[in-house]
């Protein structure tokens, strides 16, 4: 139950407490985020576009993305920072399996009920 209301478009109450925040919650937090830091139109967060913090949210973004791949489709910055970090050569060669023996597989499952 609790994975299905993390994962419910219903559950978008960023006034709770943040345990019971959704997924929907902490993107629209995200994405306001990285409209605030003003490098939105260029899907970066960061002036260099690959901090730390860039690379464990694109790690994140990407398991998330496994799991419900319209994800993004309402946080036009994040879809952004997405679609770019997904470019990146560094990336290619992790995501392609050239660097970790074979691809990644999925490892996170969508809840049965949803």
């Amino acid at each position: 139950e609790a994975a299905v209301n993390f994962w419910s478009k219903d559950n978008i109450d960023p006034l709770s407490h943040n345990r019971q925040f959704g997924i929907y919650v902490f993107l629209d937090k995200l994405e306001k985020f990285i409209q605030k830091c003003g490098k939105a139109q260029d899907g970066k967060f960061t002036t260099s576009g690959v901090t730390v913090g860039e690379c464990k949210l694109f790690a994140t973004l990407c398991a998330c993305k496994k799991i419900e791949v319209s994800l993004l489709q309402d946080f036009e910055g994040l879809k952004r920072f997405y679609d770019r970090f997904e470019k990146e050569p560094a990336t290619q060669v992790i995501l392609s399996g050239a660097k970790t023996d074979g691809v990644l597989p999925q490892y996170f499952l969508k809840p049965d009920e949803m």
